[in-house]
């Protein structure tokens, strides 16, 4: 929190949604489903449209709505996210790549 509050009076507008991702996936492991939903839209609020935070933004979405139990919405959700981080070609860093795995194996456990 202490990050984003000084991102946000430094006026570095450009953090904001980077912190808001991460916030957003410490609420969800912590639990606090509302409360990463709420992190996550405001990411959305302030992203520019770039096709990396667009599939992150879908793998957020399908993180929340796993947590939620809505199964076929959460696989959906992760397949759209992981095939556009596949078109850019990149190498996720380590603690995206973690959240990626955790979300995977969650899915993968679920019969839709």
């Amino acid at each position: 929190m202490e990050s984003l509050d000084l991102n946000n009076a430094l006026g570095n507008a450009a953090r904001l949604p980077t912190e808001q991702h991460n916030l957003g996936w410490v609420e969800l492991h912590l639990g606090n489903i509302d409360a990463a939903e709420r992190r996550f839209r405001e990411r959305d609020t302030h992203a520019g449209a770039d096709a990396y935070g667009d599939a992150w933004s879908d793998i957020n979405w399908s993180a929340v709505a796993s947590a939620r139990g809505q199964w076929e919405e959460a696989k959906r959700r992760f397949a759209l996210g992981m095939h556009g981080l596949e078109s850019l070609g990149i190498a996720l860093d380590p603690d995206d790549q973690s959240e990626v795995d955790w979300l995977s194996s969650r899915l993968a456990a679920v019969e839709c």
